[in-house]
């Protein structure tokens, strides 16, 4: 990557890490707090507003690439629609974090969003590449399960932020890889868009890290993680990587909520309690 573009990436990272600071705060007008409950890692309630830092910046780095005319502001086709259905999905969120919407209607938005990257974009899994096995062809299946498969990372994230640090260092992390195998393989666009996303979950993540001053809320984890699996679904299109690319890198997501689940299935607790969707895990906060 150019220096220009490394600065950009700078000033994206700063402008997260000032936000973040000011919403750290519970005198912001925007500020909704986290109240602890028997889940909870925390003991005082908590901002969830991080999502409103990790997204503006985000924005701000979309707008000057567009000024710039580089990879982020030539976005076109595939990469317009899922930045648009992610607006929508962010906007169902946002209004989740300050008043509530039923799980059924978070869920319903989830699965229309995700239809809408199925349709939209033409994303879709239509294959499994099992070890030793080859390949396994989904067939009719494939629409179905690529959608589920996007809810359910979607989720994933929001199932993890009440933790400290997690959610935030996984997004770095993980988009930063995403990022850097788009790069390698010369998908400067897919490349430039992760990175974006990894530069402002960076300056989100000092406030986060233990002891947490601040979470994600539901904006910011949802949004992140429809658009994990919608850019995991992307570079498998483009041959960037294949399915379990993404599947290691978001493991520590997926095997942490996905055996916390089924433990509580066997264990004849709810499902949603603490609750599925909510920022809750085997002992977060809700």
């Amino acid at each position: 990557m150019t220096l220009a573009a490394l600065g950009l990436l700078w000033l994206v990272f700063l402008s997260a890490f000032g936000l973040t600071k000011l919403l750290c705060s519970p005198a912001p007008r925007l500020a909704l707090l986290d109240h602890p409950n028997p889940r909870s890692l925390h003991t005082e309630p908590i901002p969830r507003t991080g999502g409103l830092a990790i997204f503006g910046s985000v924005i701000l780095g979309l707008v000057l690439s567009l000024v710039l005319e580089w990879p982020g502001g030539q976005a076109t086709g595939t990469g317009l629609w899922i930045l648009g259905v992610t607006l929508i999905v962010g906007a169902v969120s946002f209004w989740d974090d300050r008043v509530g919407v039923s799980t059924i209607l978070r869920l319903g938005v989830h699965a229309l969003a995700a239809a809408g990257v199925v349709w939209g974009a033409g994303l879709t899994m239509t294959t499994v590449p099992i070890p030793l096995l080859g390949n396994l062809s989904l067939g009719w299946t494939a629409v179905p399960v690529t959608v589920v498969c996007l809810v359910w990372m979607t989720n994933l994230y929001n199932f993890m932020d009440g933790m400290d640090g997690f959610a935030g260092g996984m997004t770095v992390v993980g988009y930063s890889f995403l990022g850097y195998l788009a790069l390698k393989s010369g998908n400067q666009l897919i490349a430039f868009l992760c990175f974006l996303i990894a530069a402002a979950s960076g300056g989100f993540l000092y406030y986060n890290l233990p002891t947490a001053r601040i979470f994600m809320g539901d904006l910011g984890s949802v949004s992140l993680g429809f658009l994990a699996g919608a850019f995991a679904l992307w570079g498998m299109q483009e041959r960037l990587f294949d399915f379990w690319v993404p599947v290691l890198i978001f493991s520590p997501f997926i095997v942490d909520a996905t055996v916390t689940l089924f433990r509580r299935l066997l264990q004849g607790e709810k499902v949603r309690a603490g609750d599925i969707g909510r920022r809750c895990g085997p002992n977060m906060s809700s």
